[in-house]
């Protein structure tokens, strides 16, 4: 089984552009495990327990939905603060194969940095990290 970390943040097209990504890795819906998370920081810090979940999360359900519809198999994982340690420290724990970033629209100068989760997931990892652009 071929394991994507797919961390996700709270917009709800940028996670279905990396849904796609990981829905059109070849064989997908037989061989890929999709891992989905959202490091909840202060939006999830005051919810009671069962509340504070990344399935909670609107762009996470509808990820999932999209990568359920195509056969892919998913869960949703919790992963700590800060995001891009959290991030790195779930990879490693589920042994991902790839991690599946959404990248941001940028200027022209701003494609050479990423964001700081991005980049810093980027540097400090090991294993392969594929960044997604927007969907058409």
């Amino acid at each position: 089984m071929y394991q994507v970390l797919v961390p996700i943040d709270d917009n709800v097209e940028r996670g279905l552009s990396q849904a796609e990504f990981v829905a059109n890795l070849p064989r997908a819906n037989e061989e890929v495990k999709a891992t989905l998370t959202h490091v909840l920081q202060t939006e999830g810090a005051d919810l009671p327990e069962p509340m504070a979940t990344p399935s909670r999360v609107r762009a996470v359900r509808e990820a999932r939905d999209s990568l359920q519809d195509a056969g892919v198999k998913t869960e949703i994982r919790e992963a700590d603060v800060p995001p891009a340690e959290g991030i790195r420290e779930l990879a490693e724990n589920i042994d991902a194969d790839l991690i599946a970033m959404g990248g941001r629209k940028r200027s022209p100068a701003g494609k050479v940095l990423f964001g700081s989760v991005t980049q810093s997931v980027l540097l400090n990892t090991n294993r392969a990290v594929a960044v997604t652009g927007r969907r058409e």
